[in-house]
């Protein structure tokens, strides 16, 4: 499955959930705090190094 965010203007938004539905896609509302997770989420998937880290230097780190 693969889908994509677009933010916008209710109007605008509402025309392309139209077109959606009409080809068979399906449309899900999201909260401005569930688009914030997903983009975390993202930034937080491009910034693993696979580096592991102890737990001592993280807490040194957040001090």
């Amino acid at each position: 499955m693969s889908a994509i965010v677009i933010q916008g203007n209710k109007k605008d938004l509402k025309l392309l959930e139209k077109l959606a539905q009409k080809i068979g896609g399906k449309v899900s509302s999201l909260s401005d705090e569930q688009v914030d997770d997903i983009i975390f989420g993202k930034m937080l998937d491009e910034a693993k190094t696979g580096e592991e880290v102890s737990r001592n230097t993280i807490m040194d780190k957040l001090k």
